[in-house]
């Protein structure tokens, strides 16, 4: 008897931790070394700038939660985006179409109470190892540019162009 209640403990901690921790897993988040508004401005020629990208726009998430009856969450921006290419790659086959749900890519950029201003997109890394095959090569392909899009974010001293 002592057993298993020790086992459903160990379990009921591990699923505990892994509530926790899926959120850190699924989403990736850094600083970034710009203001909110330069911020959003390098994100969005970085887009248009990159061969195949296109940018769809930007949603003022704060604004519109306080236009639709929320309280105040301060300021928060997500831009979408899109590669025609990739994403006719990861579409062209039927079994891939529900992957649909994660496009257009999504990018937030909203300020913390600290002050610092924050970009928070999905974990490209965990898509790689949660797939295969063609669908893993194109999740390696899209992940390495997006990579490139938005390294500069993290010094200032890189060069934007």
């Amino acid at each position: 008897m002592t057993f298993c209640f020790i086992s459903v403990c160990i379990i009921l901690f591990a699923a505990f931790l892994l509530r926790e921790s899926f959120l850190n897993i699924m989403i990736k988040e850094f600083p970034s070394a710009y203001g909110y508004e330069e911020t959003i401005n390098i994100i969005k020629e970085r887009i248009s700038n990159k061969k195949g990208w296109h940018l769809f726009g930007v949603i003022d998430q704060g604004s519109e939660i306080v236009a639709n009856g929320g309280s105040p969450v301060g300021r928060i921006a997500i831009i979408h985006y899109c590669h025609g290419g990739f994403a006719s790659m990861m579409f062209s086959a039927d079994s891939r179409k529900k992957i649909s749900v994660f496009s257009p890519k999504a990018v937030s950029v909203y300020e913390k109470k600290d002050g610092k201003t924050y970009i928070a997109m999905m974990n490209g890394g965990l898509m790689k190892l949660l797939s295969s095959g063609e669908m893993r090569e194109i999740v390696k392909a899209v992940s390495r540019e997006v990579k490139e899009i938005f390294v500069v974010l993290h010094k200032k001293e890189q060069n934007l162009s």
